[in-house]
């Protein structure tokens, strides 16, 4: 499609952030837990595989879930056997507080981790405890210094303690069309999409310019984890850092 531009990284980027992160931290046992018939968890769970094993990993646990699950206990359990250090287990806001609660009451002291769906606070909050020490890529820090205007400013806007990394997202799309459209001198669509291939734009998630699919070519990823009830800041990791 020649009129489709993102501004958010891969999951195979992401994936491999996570990967390259878990054996950073010497867990080189990973478990696996994906949803049958979900792209995005299927996808994801396969590209971790492949760099975590790349990274000199191992995995010994690797299974799914159907749609609409909510009993994970036999799944955990399995993981929990397996000796797994660390569960990747990309998944929605929804199921995740579920299978996090139920990993706790089974003992499971392997660390979790997920893509920038569990950069949530919503999520964290209803996981209570049991999200505790979670660990999730994603492509916003808004503790960095240099985005502090659009955090205090969009806070005080919405009214809101917290900022989804959807929004931060939403923002610099906003924001690279608007660039592309004062580049074109034009609303019409075919100027301004011509216009976007050849756009930068330093925006609140990064550098943004475009490859030629439409892509975004970000040098780097944020890793978060749950400290004291709350998403923190744990590191960035560079494109350099996972090849």
């Amino acid at each position: 499609n020649d009129y489709y531009f993102r501004v958010c990284f891969l999951d195979s980027f992401q994936a491999k952030v996570l990967a390259k992160h878990a054996v950073n931290e010497k867990r080189m046992k990973a478990a696996v837990l994906t949803q049958i018939g979900d792209d995005y968890s299927i996808g994801l769970g396969k590209f971790f595989e492949e760099a975590y094993k790349k990274f000199g990993g191992e995995v010994v646990s690797s299974q799914n879930f159907p749609a609409n699950n909510a009993d994970f206990n036999a799944l955990l359990q399995n993981i929990k056997n397996s000796g797994a250090q660390v569960v990747f287990a990309p998944s929605s806001i929804t199921i995740a507080p579920v299978m996090l609660q139920q990993a706790k009451s089974l003992g499971l002291e392997a660390i979790f981790m997920g893509a920038d769906t569990w950069d949530n606070a919503d999520m964290v909050k209803a996981a209570g405890d049991a999200s505790e020490g979670l660990v999730a890529s994603t492509f916003f820090n808004d503790e960095d210094e240099s985005v502090a205007d659009f955090v205090s400013g969009f806070k005080a806007y919405s009214k809101t303690d917290s900022i989804n990394v959807v929004t931060a997202l939403g923002y610099d799309a906003y924001m690279t069309a608007y660039e592309a459209i004062k580049a074109a001198g034009s609303t019409k669509g075919e100027d301004i999409k011509e216009a976007l291939k050849n756009v930068t734009y330093q925006g609140v998630t990064g550098e943004i310019k475009f490859d030629e699919n439409g892509d975004v070519s970000k040098d780097s990823a944020v890793i978060k984890s749950v400290q004291n009830g709350k998403l923190t800041y744990l590191a960035t990791v560079k494109v350099d850092d996972v090849k």
